[in-house]
């Protein structure tokens, strides 16, 4: 499937989307606004970075996507924070997703927070910045107010991925990210056997598609998915997914960032408590190391929150890693009090 829909909850869950039950088959209406691009920022190489904005007004705020999301993921929260909250709301594409072109250049979060940079200078769109990550959408926020610390004047980060994430999951409990290893190298290999079949022009968008390579999520417009599978006919698209992919231990080293201090910026940190379902076939000793790793997790969104004089970590228990979809209102809410919290501190 073309979007594998990575649960990334620090690493881990990059099959958990796809353990779930399936959705009905019914498009969902949220998806509307997503159907069509938004604004094609063109980069100085000429690839060109999607950025779906709503709204108006200040300050802006940045949604990033977990990875292998897109800016679609954020259909229950964007909508909803640009409705009376007199922001501009711009969700955005990572190289490879969405309506963004691909990329052959090695992926990594220092590259993915470099073409964001570069796509909103193209764009022209400016600060001061709201800047709002799910999972691995994390490391960009992070990276982003490292590079831009005058510009960025709150941030909410949702069920976030770590720094040293990788590291510490091997301390705390190596047998899962000794299993998510397994899963990429498997989904990577099936990614780089749909690269050539669309490269030998054995698949095409009209073509039967066996091996599900441009499958999409039942809930997308049919629009939408003919759409997407006519942007995935490019190489560059996949070698970007991939490459994403293959890196990503190396991202949760990158982001790393001991100076970070957030002095007194509003802050808050969402937390996820509720086990997202494993699929069948899971080694037991996951099972097993699973606690290990949530209080290892809830220490590090502790030490997050603690960038700020004034973060906070919200926990929600009755929630998995998609918190934005399951509770959409504690997102928005998480939202709008930094909004009114960086006002405040302007005022």
């Amino acid at each position: 499937m073309r979007f594998w829909g990575f649960a990334i909850i620090s690493g881990l869950m990059a099959i958990a989307a796809q353990a779930q039950p399936a959705p009905p088959a019914t498009p969902d209406p949220l998806l509307t606004p997503y159907v069509k691009p938004g604004i094609l920022a063109r980069l100085p190489d000429g690839r060109r970075i999607h950025l779906k904005c709503m709204g108006s007004g200040s300050p802006t705020v940045i949604m990033t996507a977990g990875l292998g999301d897109w800016a679609q993921t954020w259909r229950n929260i964007q909508p909803a924070i640009v409705k009376d909250s007199r922001v501009r709301a711009c969700a955005w594409d990572r190289a490879g997703f969405g309506f963004s072109d691909g990329s052959t250049i090695e992926q990594g979060v220092d590259t993915t927070t470099s073409d964001l940079e570069a796509a909103l200078k193209s764009a022209g769109i400016k600060g001061p910045y709201i800047l709002v990550g799910h999972s691995m959408g994390g490391y960009e926020t992070l990276l982003f107010k490292d590079r831009h610390p005058q510009e960025v004047i709150g941030m909410v980060l949702v069920d976030p991925s770590i720094p040293h994430q990788e590291a510490r999951q091997k301390k705390a409990a190596p047998a899962l990210p000794a299993f998510a290893d397994e899963i990429y190298a498997g989904m990577r290999k099936k990614a780089r056997d749909c690269a050539a079949a669309v490269a030998s022009g054995k698949l095409t968008p009209t073509s039967p598609d066996p091996d599900n390579c441009l499958a999409y999520p039942p809930t997308y417009p049919r629009a939408l998915s003919q759409a997407l599978k006519t942007r995935d006919m490019s190489q560059a698209r996949w070698a970007a997914t991939i490459s994403l992919t293959a890196n990503f231990s190396r991202s949760t080293e990158l982001v790393a960032n001991p100076a970070r201090d957030y002095g007194a910026m509003p802050l808050i940190v969402l937390s996820a408590e509720k086990m997202q379902q494993l699929p069948p076939g899971t080694p037991q000793a996951v099972f097993d190391q699973i606690p290990a790793f949530q209080l290892d997790l809830a220490q590090a969104h502790r030490e997050l929150a603690a960038l700020s004089l004034r973060g906070e970590n919200r926990r929600v228990a009755d929630s998995a890693h998609y918190i934005q979809d399951e509770r959409p209102d504690l997102v928005i809410a998480a939202i709008k009090d930094v909004i009114a919290a960086a006002r405040k501190t302007a005022r």
